[in-house]
C-alpha cells in the first residue's frame, strides 16, 4: 500500500499515458478507501506527464546507472569550478567532456520528435535538487527547461589553465564582445520562447486529453450504474408480478373459505 506521494508518483507514472487517468482514480479510491483523504486529493490533483515528460521518465528509470553518473559528473563540475575560482588546477574540458557525453547518451534514447527537448529538460533537471530527485524516480510532468551550458550565463566562460596560465590566475571571465552579437542574444530568446509555447501546448493537450479520459470514466460509470439500476427494476417488476400472483392466490382462497363458511351457516340453520 502506497502511503506518500512519492510512492503514488512512482507507481503512477511509470503508467503508459493512456491508463494513466484510469490508475490514478483506482489509487484515489484505494487510499480514501484506508481512510488518508489528504494523500487522496494530492493524488487526484496529479497530472498526465506531457509527451518530452514521458519520454524523460522513461528514460530515467530503464538507465538509472546513466542517471547516477550524469548526477555524479554534475558534482564533479560543481568541486571544479569552486576549484577554479580559488585558482587550484582543474581538468575542466575533461569534466565538461564528460558531462556532455553523458547528456548525449541518455538523451540519444529518446524519440526524434522530443530528443532536443529531452536533451535540454536533462541538462536542466541535473542543476536543480527537485529535478535530480524525479530523475531519479522518473516522475516528471514536465519536462524542464534548461538554463544554458551546465548552468553558467551565457556570457561567461570557464578558461581552461595553460601554459600562459598560472593556475592562482585561473578565474572566470567574460567573453569577448564580439561573441556576444544581438544576432545570437535574438536567437536564443526565439529558442527559449518557442520551447515555452511547445511546453504550453503540450500542458494544453495533456489538460484536454485528460479531461476527455476523465469524462470517459464518467460516462462508463454511469452507464454502469444504469446497467445496475434497469437490473434492480427488473428484479423488482419479478418480484411485484409474483406479489399480485401470491395476491390473487389469497383472495381466490379467502373467497373460497368465505363460501365454505357460508354453506356451513346455511347447514347450521336448517338442522
Amino acid at each position: 500500500m502506497v502511503e506518500n506521494i512519492d510512492d503514488v508518483m512512482a507507481v503512477l507514472y511509470a503508467e503508459p499515458n493512456e491508463s494513466f487517468v484510469e490508475r490514478r482514480n483506482e489509487l484515489v479510491k484505494e487510499i480514501r478507501s484506508a481512510g488518508n483523504r489528504e494523500l487522496a486529493a494530492e493524488v487526484k490533483a496529479l497530472r498526465k506527464p506531457s509527451a518530452a515528460a514521458r519520454e524523460l521518465n522513461r528514460i530515467a528509470r530503464t538507465d538509472p546507472s546513466g542517471v547516477t553518473a550524469l548526477l555524479e559528473s554534475v558534482e564533479a563540475l560543481r568541486e571544479g569550478q569552486a576549484a577554479l575560482v580559488t585558482g587550484q588546477p582543474v581538468d575542466f574540458p575533461s569534466l565538461q567532456a564528460t558531462y556532455r557525453a553523458l547528456v548525449d547518451a541518455l538523451s540519444s534514447t529518446a524519440a526524434e520528435p522530443y530528443r532536443f527537448e529531452v536533451k535540454s529538460a536533462i541538462e536542466a533537471a541535473a542543476l536543480d535538487t527537485d529535478g535530480q530527485h524525479r530523475l531519479r524516480k522518473g516522475t516528471f510532468v514536465t519536462a524542464p527547461a534548461s538554463t544554458g551550458a551546465f548552468g553558467f550565463p551565457t556570457d561567461f566562460v570557464i578558461p581552461a589553465p595553460g601554459p600562459e596560465l598560472s593556475p592562482s590566475k585561473t578565474k572566470m571571465r567574460k567573453t569577448p564582445e564580439a561573441t556576444a552579437t544581438p544576432t545570437i542574444d535574438a536567437a536564443v530568446e526565439r529558442e527559449r520562447a518557442i520551447r515555452q509555447e511547445i511546453v504550453e501546448a503540450e500542458n494544453h493537450v495533456t489538460a484536454t486529453e485528460e479531461a476527455v479520459s476523465q469524462a470517459n470514466v464518467e460516462v462508463n460509470n454511469l452507464e454502469a450504474a444504469i446497467v445496475d439500476l434497469e437490473t434492480k427494476l427488473s428484479a423488482l417488476r419479478a418480484e411485484q408480478r409474483a406479489a399480485r400472483r401470491r395476491l390473487g392466490d389469497a383472495v381466490k382462497s379467502a373467497s373460497r373459505a368465505e363460501s365454505g363458511l357460508v354453506r356451513l351457516r346455511r347447514a347450521q340453520n336448517t338442522s
